[in-house]
């Protein structure tokens, strides 16, 4: 389960004081949960390049990659993913017995997605990498997760659903600053439920990990979002 966008310290998992991910708590209640993973880029194409080799990113095309050794002893393999740079555009379809790639998809059409495939092969070993791209902008959460964390929008921003560059041209208070990251838990509130029912519908003997790409930024060092930097807060990441 590759969570685009997610730094683990909004997670009440890792520590944090909201329930942001009360379902994956009790799910981890007896898994390695990785305190100091890093990831080797602020962004998703390199990172994940890593992800699926094992190498630094500028090997990709030259190195096997991890569906390729599965495929190659019988597995089926299926990478649903939800961002342009994970898309046949970068070379991210290769491999796989099963590549499908939308543009910002909410993680309950990820889910069912990987959830028809594992029931297409239900005889076969199967590697499914299972891509959510709700933690990352614009926040896109279903309408009663709005109120979770987050107030009423401000004047600030003219609409629900903004971009960087939208954000870095407003003239942000501090309780401005908390709108958008209450946006960004509450996105997470959302995929913590989607997670949980495609848990609950995995085979009993499924081995199941969590890891993100990258984080986010939120003013920690001045700036906002990901790829500028390589500060913690976009190089820390979770993984369980």
């Amino acid at each position: 389960i590759f969570i685009d966008t997610l730094r683990p310290d909004h997670m009440s998992l890792y520590g944090s004081e909201r329930p942001t991910t009360p379902k994956l708590e009790t799910w981890a209640a007896d898994a390695a949960v990785f305190e100091n993973a890093r990831s080797i880029a602020p962004w998703t194409l390199p990172s994940t390049r890593s992800m699926l080799t094992g190498h630094i990113p500028e090997r990709w095309g030259t190195v096997p990659t991890l569906q390729d050794q599965l495929s190659d002893i019988g597995w089926a393999t299926s990478f649903v993913a939800g961002n342009v740079y994970l898309s046949s555009n970068f070379d991210m379809s290769n491999d796989w017995s099963e590549h499908r790639c939308i543009n910002w998809p909410q993680a309950e059409v990820q889910v069912d997605r990987a959830l028809e495939f594992i029931q297409t092969n239900p005889n076969r070993d199967a590697f499914v990498l299972l891509h959510l791209m709700d933690m990352h902008l614009p926040y896109t959460e279903p309408r009663k997760y709005k109120g979770r964390f987050a107030g009423p929008r401000p004047a600030s921003l003219s609409k629900d659903d903004f971009h960087r560059s939208e954000v870095m041209k407003a003239d942000l208070t501090d309780d401005d600053k908390q709108y958008i990251r209450d946006r960004y838990d509450q996105n997470l509130a959302y995929i913590d439920d989607q997670i949980a029912r495609f848990m609950e519908a995995l085979p009993e003997d499924a081995t199941i990990m969590v890891v993100s790409d990258h984080g986010e930024e939120f003013w920690d060092h001045g700036d906002f979002e990901h790829g500028h930097t390589l500060y913690d807060e976009l190089l820390r990441i979770p993984m369980v």
